[in-house]
């Protein structure tokens, strides 16, 4: 793979496997919404509703990515197993993969490496 758009048909299809696994937290009123915004190459899922065990207001950003420049960049990855380790699986090389919270300097001091253990 060598331009953005087999990464971002590539997150979208990993993204859509997730969806058709189900939308809903069986055990809570809590909906898993996928947000796919082509024209900008950004890909999100979160989860939205009520936590009945916690009694609070659930959202939370589940996973969030973009491409730009030939660089899948990673702004959140709390899904099981890692969609990062998943994308590397399926084709994008793993140096075509930042994370998005490390400073600039961070990630050209120590290459770093996405969804693997410090």
């Amino acid at each position: 793979m060598d331009s953005a758009t087999p990464y971002t048909t590539l997150i979208k299809t990993i993204l859509q496997e997730h969806e058709a696994i189900g939308r809903y937290d069986l055990s809570q009123p809590i909906v898993t919404h996928f947000i796919y915004d082509d024209d900008n190459a950004e890909y999100l899922m979160i989860n939205v509703g009520w936590n009945t065990v916690w009694e609070e207001y659930v959202y939370g950003v589940v996973f969030h990515a973009w491409v730009a420049e030939g660089t899948v960049w990673i702004a959140r990855d709390n899904v099981s197993p890692s969609m990062v380790g998943e994308l590397i699986t399926r084709g994008i090389p793993q140096e075509h993969i930042l994370s998005a919270e490390q400073q600039p300097f961070i990630r050209e001091a120590t290459a770093m490496e996405v969804g693997q253990p410090a």
